[in-house]
């Protein structure tokens, strides 16, 4: 541990200087994204896969716009749907380069450790040494909100599905009420520059304002030669989505 301690010090006290060349400051990219759409309730249905072109431009405050297009390849079990996302953001308008990330983030690990030390007189644990460093390593941070207006393509239904517990049948399905959809958008967009180049994981809240992805739950059970039926209709505007992204700057 102290070993450990000693490097992140030595890190921190000679990168200034070795590390004080910054890529110069730029207002517009191009982005690229993929990942996952998680809904928040409990479904049957599998996650969505997404991907996203967009473009960004920001003023020397942080404050920006973007813009680009959306598409899901899956989403609730329904395939093909094309978004065209519209957000305005801002960020804390850092752009160092990556050396200096490692100084920045190696510093915020020595900081942590030495105020733990000072005031609780304890030795932080390997784990908060790590996390103290990622935390001060994304050398841009970035809030977002907007709208995605979109359409879905795919089968207005999907195929039944049926699970049995014991006498009892589930036939469960997601179907779309409506194709045109629009989604209220908000996340964070942490960044490593790499020279133009940007590397981002990006967590963010998706909720459909209109009435989209609708799961269907009929329970059957069989007794005495008759049959009672409960049926379930419920909406899943409530999404988490987590993304990875690379963009380029100019």
């Amino acid at each position: 541990m102290k070993k450990l301690l000693v490097v992140l010090a030595l890190v921190s006290l000679t990168g200034s200087a070795a590390f004080a060349q910054r890529v110069h400051s730029d207002n517009q990219d191009f982005k690229f994204t993929a990942g996952v759409r998680i809904p928040l309730k409990s479904t049957s249905a599998n996650s969505g896969e997404v991907m996203s072109l967009t473009y960004g431009k920001y003023n020397d405050k942080g404050f920006g716009v973007r813009g680009g297009v959306q598409w899901m390849f899956e989403n609730m079990d329904i395939n093909d749907y094309l978004g065209i996302p519209l957000s305005v953001s801002w960020s804390n308008g850092k752009r160092t380069s990556f050396k200096e990330s490692i100084r920045q983030g190696a510093n915020n690990a020595a900081y942590g450790a030495y105020h733990n030390k000072s005031y609780f007189g304890t030795n932080p644990d390997a784990g908060t040494i790590l996390g103290s460093f990622f935390a001060g390593f994304f050398n841009r941070i970035e809030f977002f909100a907007g709208l995605t207006p979109g359409y879905i393509f795919g089968h207005r239904e999907e195929p039944h599905g049926f699970s049995y517990i014991g006498q009892q049948e589930i036939e469960h399905y997601v179907y779309i009420k409506n194709r045109f959809s629009l989604t209220a958008d908000a996340g964070l967009d942490l960044s490593l520059n790499l020279w133009r180049f940007r590397l981002s994981v990006i967590p963010s809240f998706h909720y459909f304002i209109t009435d989209n992805y609708r799961e269907v739950s009929i329970s059957r059970i069989t007794h005495d030669g008759s049959t009672d039926t409960h049926t379930s209709d419920k909406a899943h505007p409530w999404q988490f989505a987590i993304q990875g992204g690379l963009s380029f700057s100019f």
